[in-house]
């Protein structure tokens, strides 16, 4: 120090004293500074591991519990068929900790693995390396963003699909209501006219009593599927093989709302069985490729 003392006096003509007290005084200043950016750098970096800790619990825990979902997923897509009975439903799993990994953001998680001093040198040195540690690190948050995105839209879905499902049921039922009451005026009138009416509708009329007499006694007979096959079916190839009547041809007006009916129930059923399958792999391949791209992001010691 004695020295800096010496050639401050002796190159700007300063007394001693005086550069003695600018000497002490500058290197007050230095030296403060430099512990105080000693200090924040330690404080950043337990700030930075902290970050990174909590946000790779929070992950972990939101790949469990997408691993869940896929699998509600698949069991829903499963359930998509005409033996259920009632509203469709979905098994929602709750991913909690998505709300946790977005208050962490996307800056502070790329701030904690990227911004330090380790990092900076591998860009300059190991470029390709960190690219693919970046890349990784996008993709998980690409998932992130989906998963929240197609979690809520699933089960939209799945209110638009029993919403529509119903309707299409309600119209199915009305036409089978219709269906029944043609059918008893049918029989009532031929009661009542028997000696003016042909052996050929008299036999016809009681193919179409023994048809749904046959389909009124199966156990499930309201089911969807066992009324289109063993009533609707039966009656309309009944009715194809007489054309000819004009109660055959009145009644296949009726029948064939029926039909229409259950095929758009049986396609809205396809549909969405394919596409909770989809879902369903989704959130599993989403669950694959975040697991492997937290996997390239932990070896960072800083």
């Amino acid at each position: 120090m004695n020295s800096i003392i010496q050639y401050i006096s002796c190159n700007y003509g300063i007394k001693n004293d005086t550069a003695a007290t600018i000497t002490i005084t500058l290197f007050v200043f230095v030296t403060g500074f430099l512990i105080n950016a000693i200090l924040k750098n330690i404080g950043n970096y337990f700030e930075r591991k902290k970050t990174k800790r909590i946000f790779e619990i929070a992950l972990e825990s939101f790949l469990k519990q997408i691993e869940k979902q896929s699998e509600a997923f698949l069991k829903s897509s499963e359930s998509f068929t005409f033996k259920n009975e009632g509203n469709f439903v979905s098994k929602r799993i709750q991913i909690l900790p998505l709300s946790s990994i977005s208050e962490i953001g996307y800056k502070n998680t790329y701030e904690a693995y990227f911004l330090n001093i380790r990092s900076n040198i591998l860009f300059v040195f190991c470029k390709k390396k960190m690219n693919l540690k970046l890349e990784a690190f996008n993709k998980i948050w690409e998932a992130i963003h989906s998963i929240e995105f197609w979690h809520n839209k699933s089960f939209e879905n799945m209110d638009f699909f029993n919403t529509t499902y119903n309707l299409h049921n309600e119209r199915r039922n009305d036409a089978i209501e219709n269906y029944r009451l043609y059918f008893e005026k049918m029989m009532t009138a031929t009661k009542q006219n028997a000696q003016n009416v042909s052996q050929e509708i008299i036999d016809y009329v009681k193919k179409v009593d023994n048809i749904t007499a046959d389909w009124h006694n199966l156990p499930k007979a309201t089911n969807e599927l066992v009324a289109h096959e063993k009533l609707i079916m039966p009656l309309r190839e009944l009715n194809r093989k007489n054309q000819n009547l004009f109660l055959a041809n009145e009644m296949n007006g009726i029948l064939l709302k029926a039909t229409q009916e259950f095929k758009n129930q049986q396609n809205l059923l396809a549909t969405f069985k394919e596409q909770f399958k989809s879902s369903s792999d989704l959130f599993s391949n989403y669950h694959k490729s975040t697991l492997k791209s937290l996997k390239m992001l932990k070896p960072f010691p800083f």
